[in-house]
């Protein structure tokens, strides 16, 4: 998890949910992991904001389940 934090920050800066979790999603599903990769929106004042995130098993991975419950989960893969 470390290492997709710095190359995805060294190549995307601070919007970088989504290629970070893409390649997270591809990192475990290489290992056979049961990864799942999670797009979510909300609606904040008037600007809708979105979300990527991993959970495996349950659990919220490279993020916090505090960050991800803001969000409608609409993709699930």
């Amino acid at each position: 998890t470390t290492l997709v934090e710095l190359a995805t920050r060294v190549t995307h800066g601070q919007k970088r949910c989504l290629p970070r979790s893409l390649l997270m999603f591809w990192l475990l599903k290489a290992r056979g992991e049961p990864a799942r990769l999670l797009i979510g929106v909300s609606k904040i004042a008037s600007t809708l904001e979105s979300h990527a995130w991993i959970e495996v098993r349950g659990k919220v991975v490279v993020d916090s389940p505090e960050m991800t419950g803001q969000f409608a989960t609409i993709l699930r893969l």
